[in-house]
């Protein structure tokens, strides 16, 4: 089962938290889209997002990390779990 771990490249500690407390998985992190670095236009794309949402700069690239997630899932048709870097997975998720 392939796991993605969405963490932006700046943030080693949450990235080492996150190492930390889920020793046991077999993962890669994906360089998640910085919200900070958003242009306008892109915050406005109606393919992803309605008018007017009043995200924050984080929001904006929390949820493009996932759909940028979810459409390589859709073209690979490989099962992927998506996960954020301040999650802890049970210790029997991989079963």
């Amino acid at each position: 089962m392939k796991i993605e771990v969405i963490s932006l490249r700046r943030s080693g500690e949450r990235r080492l938290s996150f190492s930390e407390a889920n020793k046991r998985l077999d993962y890669e992190f994906f360089d998640a889209v910085d919200g900070a670095a958003l242009s306008d236009d892109e915050k406005r794309d109606v393919r992803y997002f309605a008018r007017d949402l009043g995200y924050s700069q984080g929001a904006y690239g929390c949820a493009l990390s996932h759909i940028r997630l979810w459409e390589r899932c859709a073209d690979s048709q490989e099962t992927l779990t998506i996960a954020e870097d301040d999650a802890v997975f049970r210790a029997d998720f991989e079963h």
